[in-house]
């Protein structure tokens, strides 16, 4: 295997949240999500569908655990990151699709 194809999974777990997004994302071994959230769209929704989740986002001093049933409204724009720990199962819903 070459260098370029020996990247882990965690590398290319990285997602942009669009209008009337909806993602499911089973995070494992630790794997790391970045999500990029716009300016002018915060406000995406994070729920814990299993196992847990551990989350941080810019600007706040605090970071966040979730476990299966809990969410986060991701309210600051920036790279979020998202992992299971140790396993997760992530569901990302744009502010659009939340409005249900």
């Amino acid at each position: 295997m070459d260098n370029k194809s020996n990247k882990t999974r965690s590398e290319k777990l990285k997602i942009y949240i669009l209008p009337d997004m909806r993602s499911d994302i089973d995070l494992h071994g630790a794997e790391l999500l970045k999500m990029d959230i716009a300016i002018e769209q915060p406000e995406a929704r994070v729920e814990c569908t299993e196992g847990t989740l551990w989350l941080t986002q810019p600007g706040d001093p605090q970071d966040h655990l979730l476990k299966a049933g809990q969410s986060f409204v991701v309210n600051h724009a920036g790279t979020v990151l998202v992992q299971g720990l140790p396993n997760g199962k992530a569901r990302i819903l744009s502010p659009a699709s939340t409005a249900v």
